[in-house]
């Protein structure tokens, strides 16, 4: 595993919190990850959700599409691509994540012509499973 560098945040010039880091991506294109509320690490802190775009200096056109990827922390951080989605933003991403309860299973917004779905993918499958008529998934709706 990669070394972690050592940073601080400062609050102001009293309180300094040390915060350990490290890059998990590089080019090419962007990569983020989106809400605060999401899940972007499996249970096992192994596998680390993300976006990649190809661009972020200009706006979003209707057609512009996202990549969905994984990192593995285990494999050198290795980029794993696991699908594509055309509802997105720049702030909420397509509030990919990990589906609460699940220790395998990635769900994200996504666009079929005029409509939003849901998809569900088992990664451990790496394979679709359905997509749900619905823009949020949970366990219970399943």
């Amino acid at each position: 595993m990669k070394d972690f560098k050592k940073g601080y945040i400062a609050m102001d010039d009293k309180m300094k919190a040390h915060v350990p880091y490290r890059r998990l991506t590089s080019g090419p294109g962007c990569h983020w990850f989106g809400c605060y509320d999401k899940h972007e690490f499996d249970p096992t802190d192994r596998f680390v959700l993300g976006m990649r775009v190809d661009f972020e200096d200009r706006d979003l056109a209707p057609d512009d599409g996202i990549t969905i990827g994984m990192v593995d922390t285990q494999e050198d951080d290795a980029w794993v691509e696991l699908g594509t989605s055309k509802a997105w933003c720049r702030q909420q991403g397509c509030t990919l994540q990990w589906l609460p309860g699940s220790t395998d299973t990635v769900v994200w917004n996504d666009r079929e012509d005029d409509h939003l779905v849901c998809r569900l993918l088992n990664v451990a499958k790496l394979r679709k499973e359905f997509a749900h008529d619905d823009t949020t998934a949970e366990p219970d709706h399943l």
